[in-house]
């Protein structure tokens, strides 16, 4: 039974949490401004977070921070 219910199918999907605008408007002008993705991520207390910086190779990663 919980194989069926964890089948594919099911209105189990993972979504990310309901951002704040202003945290998406953060986000996308972070991932303009670095030429990368960057995501923040809620933290546990309330207006905490993580920025969470998207890197493809070495090269890009120290390109990014150097823009830092």
């Amino acid at each position: 039974e919980r194989l069926v219910a964890r089948a594919p199918g099911k209105s189990e999907t993972l979504k990310r949490p309901k951002a704040d605008r202003d945290v998406l408007r953060l986000e996308e002008e972070l991932s303009q401004r670095l030429g990368t993705t960057v995501r923040i991520r809620a933290g546990a207390k309330k207006g905490s977070g993580t920025p969470v910086i998207s890197y493809r190779t070495l090269d890009q990663l120290e390109a990014t921070l150097a823009r830092l």
